[in-house]
């Protein structure tokens, strides 16, 4: 017994040194994929060495319980602590590992020369009825312990990704409007998710007024190369959830040429005018990265689905190609939007419309203050639906 337990902590020991190794060289790709490899089968260690624990009394509990949950934990992504420290909560995790994991083993040679500690363990039963029924008891504890921590992750990081213009509640996610104003001037700024319920969109276009004052600043990537080489439509699965995809919905009814970089027909008295970039300026890892998130959405099987989040260009994402493939994603299209909202301020047109992706509204938020708005209002609505009960749109909250 005593042996298996030196193994599975010097397999410890060893993961947090590469870990320590890869995040102080987060640039060298082998060793990240080296200690990824590492963690992932010393996950599958650590969820046998509970199972045993659970199933028998003879492995023990004070060296291999918090070895076991901590190796679980850091599986999970370490939350909430790496939403708290989103930049050194690697380099932090790998320390506590190292350290936690050299002074059990030291602790683990002092006590070799006591073999009554060591017969304490191989003289018990393989198996226990109060060992099974204790197991029975704080495994779904355990369980939901751990599940509250992902649902905790998930509602902060939504919150926090968003700055509130997306929030997750026991009803559904909640989508925020928030109306900001500078003399004649007001600015609206609308949370958007590309799949929703249709009365959704419904509300946000039914909000708009559809006097030739307002103009709406639509999103969507345009592709006037054809390098996307594959169809990006969310309709199919917005089918399979029982949703709307939002270029099928009400909002881009009147709109048919949204996307296109002309303003919508003159007989349509609210302007719809198109305020994104094309796809011919990201860069190849971008495109890469889009094309196959388009044949996942266009996957016909759950075998295909799976290749293609196999393919390198979704599993092969290391920190610098992710830090450029953002700054495409989001910050260029941003500065292309926010070059397009003081054209419009510069128009006879008082109000603008921005019903963009909430990821990309708190940057925007922040340049509109900086012109001199101020928030006036905020309109909540229910996106996405988790029951059947008729959908409500939260009453307006005024600012001062």
């Amino acid at each position: 017994m005593l042996p298996l337990i030196h193994i599975f902590l010097l397999g410890w020991l060893i993961q947090g040194l590469l870990s320590l190794a890869s995040a102080l060289r987060p640039s060298v790709a082998w060793l990240s994929a080296i200690s990824i490899t590492a963690q992932v089968l010393l996950c599958i260690a650590a969820l046998a060495a509970y199972v045993a624990m659970a199933l028998s009394p003879r492995p023990p509990k004070r060296l291999l319980l918090l070895p076991s949950l901590f190796i679980l934990w850091r599986s999970m992504g370490s939350l909430p602590l790496s939403l708290l420290l989103p930049d050194q909560h690697r380099l932090l995790i790998a320390l506590i590992q190292t350290a936690a994991a050299a002074a059990f083993l030291a602790f683990l040679r002092n006590r070799r020369d006591d073999p009554s500690w060591i017969g304490r363990f191989t003289a018990r039963p393989s198996m226990s009825l109060p060992n099974l029924l204790a197991a029975a008891l704080y495994t779904p504890l355990l369980a939901a312990t751990m599940g509250g921590l992902l649902t905790h992750a998930l509602l902060f990081t939504i919150q926090r990704e968003t700055a509130g213009y997306l929030t997750l509640h026991l009803d559904g996610i909640r989508s925020q409007e928030r109306h900001f104003q500078r003399d004649d001037k007001q600015v609206r700024l609308v949370g958007m998710i590309h799949i929703a319920s249709p009365t959704f969109y419904e509300q946000i276009r039914n909000s708009v007024p559809k006097g030739s004052s307002a103009v709406v600043l639509m999103e969507g990537v345009t592709d006037e190369k054809h390098l996307l080489q594959t169809s990006f439509n969310y309709a199919r699965l917005a089918k399979r959830l029982g949703l709307s995809a939002q270029t099928d919905s009400d909002l881009h009814a009147d709109t048919p040429s949204s996307l296109s970089r002309t303003t919508s027909p003159s007989a349509n008295p609210l302007l719809f005018r198109h305020a994104d970039v094309d796809i011919s300026t990201f860069q190849p890892d971008t495109l890469a990265l889009l094309r196959a998130v388009g044949r996942l959405l266009s996957a016909e099987s759950l075998a295909e689905a799976l290749a293609i989040l196999r393919s390198p260009e979704l599993s092969d994402l290391n920190q610098s190609r992710a830090t450029a493939m953002m700054n495409d994603i989001l910050s260029l299209r941003n500065k292309h939007l926010l070059a397009e909202i003081d054209q419009n301020l510069d128009s006879p047109h008082s109000l603008i419309v921005v019903p963009w992706g909430a990821a990309h509204l708190p940057g925007i938020e922040s340049e509109i203050l900086k012109r001199g708005f101020r928030e006036t209002q905020r309109i909540t609505r229910i996106a996405i639906p988790f029951t059947r009960s008729p959908e409500k749109t939260g009453g307006p909250e005024h600012r001062p």
